[in-house]
């Protein structure tokens, strides 16, 4: 009995002979004696998904960027990486960094192919459209390979959408300078009333 790991990087098949030989003496049947085994290899990966964002409450009409990491634990090499997100109500998409599909209300992430101990990072960008209740949202990784803890295959972060911020109104420098002559003459105006009344 033999005992051997398979590398982490083998794919196809495993091809195994054993061949006994007589020695010095005469082997009546030699054709008998080598035996071979053969066995597919299955790889296994262990993906997993973190998903974050900068606060867990957001105003609402306002923008949110979550952060998606998918990671390979191992051993093997996945390929055909896929990560999906399906935005909640509450969440409207706006962009993204990872060169992702987006067909409403979802948002589909080709990794691809992913070595042992490797990650990639993807950023989402959505707006808030509701507030005062939370709006959980979920990303979740499959891959070709057979995935040893499909437990931590989702990541979720979980936003409340508070009240809307308020713009405080600005003006430029034209309007800055209208406002500056029409302050001018409005005192130049009333100069002039009481002066006029003065005089009377």
């Amino acid at each position: 009995t033999a005992t051997c790991n398979v590398a982490n990087s083998a794919v196809g098949s495993l091809v195994n002979t054993a061949t006994a030989t007589g020695g010095t003496s005469v082997d009546s049947n030699p054709a008998n004696n080598t035996a071979t085994d053969t066995d597919t290899i299955t790889a296994t990966a262990d993906l997993s998904v973190t998903k974050t964002a900068p606060s867990g409450t957001v105003p609402q009409f306002s923008n949110v960027v979550f952060t998606i990491t998918v990671t390979n634990n191992g051993p093997s090499a996945p390929t055909g990486v896929v990560v999906t997100d399906n935005l909640p109500a509450g969440l409207t998409y706006v962009s993204n960094d990872c060169g992702a599909s987006f067909a409403s209300p979802t948002l589909t992430w080709n990794v691809g192919a992913l070595a042992a101990s490797a990650s990639a990072t993807c950023h989402l960008t959505a707006q808030v459209t509701s507030q005062g209740v939370p709006i959980v949202n979920s990303a979740t990784a499959t891959g070709n390979e057979a995935d040893s803890n499909q437990g931590n295959n989702t990541g979720t972060f979980t936003i409340v959408g508070a009240a809307p911020t308020q713009a405080i109104p600005t003006l430029d420098r034209m309007a800055l300078l209208a406002l500056a002559l029409l302050l001018g003459l409005g005192g130049v105006t009333m100069l002039m009333r009481r002066r006029s009344t003065g005089s009377t």
